[in-house]
């Protein structure tokens, strides 16, 4: 009798307990300098991408329910690539995947050091079940069911958001989101004057090389080469922004530790429009010169 109730006992914990598994993704460390002062960089772990859904399993379940996501209008979104694959720049398209329907091109065809057009984030990102919505990145001319190179999850609805995509310091895809509309946008500047926002990011795994030209990858920057703008570093995940008068400036980058009376490592002109913005993304090709691209931000 012990024996019978010993078994059905087991059978009952099997039962309840189930056999659950999980899927896990390791986000690459990233070395991130800020703040004004000499400290250590801080690490910042770098984002992983999310898997793809089998098509005969069963869609991911969202953080919360579907009704609990904010609702809104579309979150609209546009990708700057500055993704090295193997050392060599990588265009990638960027596919909408629903759990049920057909795949959709996004964008395609964005090549290393450009700027895709904007596109509307799929209302089905973030959600869980049947209305679950994947937007993947993968190499240019690979398909909806091409590698991943990283996703877009979800953001905040109505906001505009650039997306940098770039290389991690263990060789994978890593983003940072520069928001553009939204409560995570920058203060507005001035009336009359232009916004300058300047990010580095894609240079953090190449600090080896790039430090023979220029000393690393963070800068102090200034105009006149005597003051810098502003205390804040760039560097890492670090970005720097300030608000210049309209026009065509040039912007010195200052090798971090050390002052902008220095003398400047490299220079950049950055044509400022007046109650617009600009953001500049520092970014190397070939881990030992340093190239801009720069795209305009439509502030509110």
């Amino acid at each position: 009798m012990r024996a019978i109730l010993y078994v059905l006992g087991c059978a009952a914990c099997l039962t309840a307990c189930g056999d659950s598994s999980t899927t896990t993704s390791t986000a690459s460390k990233e070395a991130s300098r800020s703040g004004a002062t000499s400290a250590a960089p801080k690490k910042s772990a770098a984002p992983a991408a999310s898997p793809a859904p089998s098509p005969s399993a069963a869609p991911p379940a969202a953080a919360s329910s579907s009704a609990a996501v904010a609702e809104g209008p579309p979150a609209k979104v546009r990708l700057v690539n500055v993704y090295l694959e193997g050392g060599k720049g990588q265009a990638v398209d960027i596919w909408s995947k629903p759990f049920k329907g057909e795949a959709k091109a996004l964008a395609k065809d964005v090549g290393f050091g450009k700027a895709s057009d904007w596109f509307d984030l799929p209302e089905g990102v973030g959600r869980g079940g049947a209305d679950y919505v994947q937007v993947k990145i993968v190499p240019a001319g690979s398909g909806a069911g091409g590698k991943e190179i990283h996703s877009i999850g979800r953001l905040e609805p109505g906001s505009k958001v650039t997306e940098i995509l770039a290389t991690s310091d263990s060789g994978q895809g890593t983003m940072q989101p520069n928001a553009e509309v939204g409560k995570d946008a920058p203060k507005a500047p001035a009336a009359g004057k232009g916004l300058v926002v300047a990010n580095a990011m894609q240079l953090i795994p190449y600090e080896k090389d790039l430090t023979e030209t220029y000393g690393g990858r963070s800068f102090h920057l200034s105009q006149s080469g005597a003051e810098c703008l502003n205390k804040t570093v760039l560097g890492g995940t670090n970005r720097w922004s300030e608000a210049l008068a309209p026009g065509k400036t040039k912007l010195r980058f200052h090798k971090w530790p050390g002052d902008c009376k220095s003398a400047p490592v490299f220079e950049i002109d950055v044509d400022v429009a007046a109650d617009k913005g600009t953001l500049v993304v520092l970014y190397t090709a070939d881990g030992k010169k340093i190239e801009s691209l720069q795209v305009p931000m439509e502030l509110k």
